[in-house]
C-alpha cells in the first residue's frame, strides 16, 4: 500500500484479531519509537504490553519492537513469536537478512507491509514466495478513491551550462561504453563484476556516480528551486528531496541568501540534531522550508506538507512512491503540488516520467 494510506492500520487490525505475542520487524530505531510505539498506545496497548529490543533496550514482552540489525542479530528471540510483522519488507531482499526471511517462512503468520513490491523485480521473488502479495493498493487507486490528497505534478526544467554540457556528456560516453562491452545496463550486475575486480564495471560505476553529483550540482537548478519557492504562500511548507548532502546544503545556502528559512534533515546529522529539527524547527518554529537528502524517504511520519520539490531524484518506483508519500497525507482542502526539477537533454527526464506515472498510471 502507498505510503500514506494506512499500512500501519493494516497492521494494528491484525494484532487486535490474532492477539499476541506479536514482534514487529522495522528497519530504524527512528521508526519503532516514532511509528509503531506511538501507534500502539493510540490503539490502546500500555507499555506493559510493549516491548523494544535494540542496543540499548532488551525488553521481551507481548508486543514485541526491533529492527531488523537485532533480529538478524539474536533471530532466536522472534522464536517466542508465533506472529511476525515485517514493516518495509523490501529490505528482506538484501541478503544480509535472508535468515529472517527462512525465520517469517517458519513462523504461524507472517505480514509484509510496503509501499511498492514489484513481482516484476528478481530480487523480490524470495520474499513473495514465504509473503505472496495478497493486496495491492497504489497512489492512483488511492487517488481515485478519495484517501489521499489531489496530485498535481509540475515540470521545472533546468538548463546545464556550456562546461556542464560537456562534463555530463563525457560521463555519458563512459557508460555507453561500459554498456556495450559488458553487455548490460543494470548497475547491480556492474557491482557484482566490480566485487569480483572487473576494471570496467569500476570505470562504469565510477561515471555513474560523477554524473550523479554532476546533476545534482547543476547551477541553474537554484534559480528555479528559487522560483517555486517563491510561488509558495507563507503559510506552506515545502519538502525538498535530493540525492546529494553537498546538494542540499549549497542550496540552503542559496536560498538563506535570498531571504528563506530553511532547515536540513540527512544522515550526516546526529539523532537529537535531526529529531529537533524534524519535531520542534520545522514541526513548530516557523520554518516552512526543508530539505532533505534520503533520510526522510522511508517509514518516518513528517510534519504536514503540501508542496514538494524533487531535486536530482533517483527514479526507482519505491524510492518515488515513498517521496510522494510524504505529501499526500489528505487534509480538509489540500492539495499535494510536485515539482520535478529536471536537468533538460539529459537522463533526468526519465524522472518526471516516473513521478507521472506513480501519480496518474493504476497498476
Amino acid at each position: 500500500m502507498a505510503t500514506a494510506t494506512g499500512k500501519t492500520f493494516v497492521a494494528l487490525e491484525a494484532i487486535r484479531r490474532i492477539k499476541p505475542p506479536v514482534a514487529i520487524i522495522v528497519p530504524t530505531i527512528p521508526i519503532m519509537q516514532t511509528v509503531w510505539l506511538r501507534r500502539l498506545k493510540q490503539a490502546g496497548w500500555s507499555e506493559a504490553d510493549i516491548g523494544l529490543y535494540y542496543g540499548g533496550k532488551k525488553e521481551l514482552k507481548p508486543i514485541l519492537i526491533t529492527t531488523y540489525h537485532s533480529a538478524s542479530r539474536h533471530p532466536e528471540i522472534l522464536s517466542r513469536y508465533p506472529f511476525l510483522i515485517f514493516d518495509e519488507v523490501h529490505h528482506l531482499a538484501a541478503p544480509t537478512w535472508s535468515k529472517l526471511l527462512e525465520i517469517a517462512s517458519k513462523a504461524k503468520y507472517s505480514l509484509g507491509l510496503t509501499a511498492t513490491l514489484s513481482k516484476w523485480n528478481p530480487d523480490n521473488w524470495k520474499i513473495i514466495k514465504v509473503m505472496p502479495i495478497i493486496y495491492s493498493f497504489q497512489i492512483p487507486e488511492a487517488r481515485k478513491g478519495g484517501w489521499v490528497a489531489p496530485i498535481e505534478v509540475y515540470s521545472a526544467p533546468a538548463e546545464m551550462s556550456y562546461a556542464e554540457a560537456y562534463e555530463y556528456e563525457k560521463y555519458q560516453e563512459i557508460i555507453r561504453k561500459v554498456t556495450f562491452e559488458l553487455g548490460t545496463p543494470n548497475p547491480t550486475e556492474w557491482s557484482k563484476l566490480a566485487k569480483q575486480g572487473n576494471r570496467i564495471a569500476r570505470k562504469g560505476l565510477w561515471a555513474l556516480t560523477r554524473r550523479k553529483m554532476l546533476l545534482s550540482s547543476i547551477e541553474d537548478k537554484k534559480r528555479v528551486v528559487l522560483e517555486i519557492v517563491r510561488q509558495v504562500p507563507p503559510n506552506k511548507k515545502v519538502l525538498l528531496f535530493s540525492e546529494s548532502i553537498r546538494a542540499i546544503e549549497d542550496l540552503r545556502r542559496y536560498l538563506t541568501a535570498n531571504g528563506y528559512k530553511c532547515l536540513v534533515y540527512h544522515s550526516e546529522m546526529k539523532k537529537k540534531e535531526r529529531e529537533y529539527v524534524l519535531r520542534k524547527q520545522w514541526g513548530e518554529a516557523g520554518y516552512n522550508i526543508l530539505l532533505s537528502c534520503r533520510a526522510l524517504d522511508e517509514g518516518l511520519d513528517v510534519p504536514e506538507a503540501s508542496v514538494g520539490i524533487i531535486h536530482c531524484s533517483g527514479r526507482t518506483p519505491r524510492q518515488i512512491v515513498q517521496r510522494l508519500g510524504r505529501l499526500i497525507r489528505k487534509m480538509p482542502g489540500k492539495i499535494a503540488k510536485v515539482y520535478v526539477v529536471w536537468a533538460a537533454g539529459t537522463v533526468e527526464n526519465r524522472v518526471l516520467s516516473a513521478v507521472k506515472r506513480a501519480v496518474w498510471k493504476v497498476r
